[in-house]
């Protein structure tokens, strides 16, 4: 995979962290789990972010 393909499955999978922050896993420890971080992996690499439900009116904040 060369790097324009892997940018843009990061690109595309952090969109989705976007439109669907529930569908992955909160960060299990303190204090970004209270703080409403969710993470996961693409390829080799970890994507993590926190969705602002006030965000769907402005934009994307990541």
């Amino acid at each position: 995979m060369n790097a324009d393909a892997v940018l843009e499955k990061l690109y595309s999978d952090i969109t989705d962290l976007y439109f669907m922050a529930g569908s992955h896993h909160l960060y299990p420890n303190e204090p970004w789990n209270s703080e409403g971080v969710h993470y996961f992996s693409v390829n080799n690499y970890s994507v993590y972010g926190k969705h602002d439900s006030n965000s769907l009116l402005r934009g994307a904040d990541f």
